[in-house]
């Protein structure tokens, strides 16, 4: 079932979503087909309630039974986000700490290394340290995600109103690398 995002503002509105459940991938170019997979099987089996829209990127795996799209421009993934009800994404720093300041209930699973959908591990550190604070809800095998799910409905992300230590640390590299700053 495509849907190409351009169709998805077509109505003006995204909010005829319901109970929507968003999935990205984010915008590295190694495949995460594992996720893909994974939750289009979830929404085969009806397992999953409510919309999917999933964000499929440099994927090879097309979904079957869940909406889908390759890349939106940063606006219009703001705005699917904020609409959403749960966002399961990958560990990508950026997407995971938006994720958690919408105060959205965050499914994270690490690309791995392994499987070759990143070049190294560091998403299972990231991974780790924003479970040990209660922020998302990490899924290591991807057999446990019908399981995040459900968890997901009733999670409340632990918020503090100053920055975690990660933040942090992203926030002062990055800073670091502008000029003038």
């Amino acid at each position: 079932m495509a849907i190409f995002a351009r169709k998805i503002w077509k109505k003006g509105s995204i909010r005829w979503f319901v109970d929507m459940i968003l999935v990205m991938v984010g915008t590295h170019n190694q495949p995460f087909d594992r996720l893909i997979k994974a939750v289009d099987d979830l929404v085969a089996k009806h397992t999953i309630k409510g919309e999917v829209l999933i964000q499929v990127g440099y994927s090879k795996t097309v979904p079957k039974y869940a909406k889908w799209f390759k890349f939106v421009d940063y606006d219009k993934m703001m705005e699917l986000m904020r609409e959403s009800k749960i966002i399961i994404t990958h560990a990508g720093i950026g997407s995971t700490l938006l994720s958690i300041r919408m105060r959205k209930p965050t499914i994270v699973v690490p690309r791995l290394k392994k499987l070759n959908e990143h070049t190294d591990n560091h998403q299972i550190e990231i991974t780790k340290e924003l479970a040990k604070q209660n922020k998302i809800i990490p899924v290591y095998n991807i057999s446990t995600l019908k399981d995040a799910i459900k968890t997901a409905r009733r999670f409340k992300p632990k918020i503090e109103p100053k920055l975690c230590i990660i933040e942090g640390t992203v926030k002062s590299f990055l800073d670091s690398l502008r000029p003038g700053v």
